[in-house]
């Protein structure tokens, strides 16, 4: 017989696996892309500057070679941009077209649309429990920054709120304290 607690892990996981399931459907099917590349449009698009082949190989978990040629193959769809860095041409800096950011608001439309259903089904209340909760165990899972941009690759940093998420908070505050 099942404990209480595993029972309550058990339903937390398979919830956890039915929610990804959901937004892989729609961001694929919105998308015609790889979850690997939505989630790269997605993390170029949350950065301030462009990012490296490596930055985006980190933060998907590819190779430095599936990498670049994930890059080839959003250059090729007019998704992103390549520019050889100043400082080390060997260096491509990739960022988002303008075709590439309508691409990403596609993307998060549909993970939306995937996610707002399961939750519409819940008092207002539960919902800012299951919010607050899944803030906590976000930030707690929060190690890094490069851990941060892992855990948001697929995130609306429009709708976190930027500098109010908690995993940006918990990142900001490693960070800081890393300096100190």
């Amino acid at each position: 017989m099942m404990s209480e607690q595993n029972a309550g892990l058990n339903l937390i996981g398979t919830l956890a696996l039915k929610i990804h399931d959901l937004q892989m459907d729609a961001t694929v099917g919105a998308s015609g892309m790889s979850p690997t590349a939505c989630a790269c449009l997605i993390s170029i698009a949350h950065q301030e500057t462009a990012q490296t082949i490596s930055d985006i190989a980190a933060i998907c978990g590819l190779s430095h070679s599936a990498a670049v040629r994930l890059v080839e193959r959003l250059e090729k769809s007019q998704y992103v941009s390549k520019v050889a860095a100043r400082s080390d041409r060997r260096e491509v800096h990739v960022s988002l077209t303008a075709e590439g950011y309508e691409m990403r608001d596609t993307i998060l439309r549909a993970r939306r649309s995937a996610i707002e259903p399961v939750l519409s089904k819940i008092s207002d209340t539960d919902r800012q429990v299951i919010e607050q909760a899944a803030g906590i165990i976000l930030s707690e899972m929060t190690g890094s920054r490069l851990e941060s941009e892992q855990i948001c690759r697929l995130c609306d940093a429009v709708a976190c709120g930027g500098d109010d998420c908690p995993v940006e908070k918990k990142a900001l505050m490693l960070e800081a304290a890393a300096a100190a």
